[in-house]
């Protein structure tokens, strides 16, 4: 199935299965699994900081759970500052995990931007060269949707 406006070029069939993919053929496959294969060891570290990340969104129900277990019963305001400072600095632990994996992200979109961009523009003129009609301009904003993916929440997985 092709897409409206597209044409046959010799030797090569574009298909409905995404712009991105179908222009990067070839030696651009090869460029594509590498760049993204690179990014692997930065989510590997979100993974992990997001798993301590989730183990400490429990903080404010154990929270709850002391004060209403230890503190109303025996009216101690020492155990309630202790338990209240636990859970400031696991916050404030949790944000700075937020904020590292943010960064992480940022990284692994910027170093997949720049081994991609070369070869993304490259097939990209070379197909529209091949053909009047190839909608460039479609496969640079799928580029950049798969780039703007990769950084946002949806990506964390918050």
């Amino acid at each position: 199935m092709s897409l409206p406006g597209w044409h046959r070029l010799p030797g090569k069939t574009h298909k409905s299965t995404g712009i991105l993919l179908n222009v990067a053929n070839k030696n651009n496959t090869v460029v594509l699994k590498q760049a993204l294969l690179a990014a692997l060891p930065h989510y590997r570290k979100v993974v992990c900081f997001g798993l301590f990340t989730n183990l400490m969104v429990l903080a404010p129900s154990w929270y709850m759970l002391e004060v209403y277990d230890r503190v109303i019963f025996s009216r101690n305001l020492g155990t309630l500052l202790m338990l209240t400072t636990m859970v400031v600095f696991i916050y404030f632990i949790m944000e700075s995990l937020e904020r590292v994996r943010r960064q992480l992200m940022l990284q692994a979109a910027t170093e997949l931007d720049h081994a991609l961009e070369p070869a993304l523009f490259h097939a990209a003129a070379s197909a529209k060269l091949g053909a009047e009609n190839f909608p460039a301009e479609r496969a640079f904003s799928d580029y950049r949707n798969l780039r703007e993916l990769l950084v946002s929440p949806a990506a964390r997985a918050d």
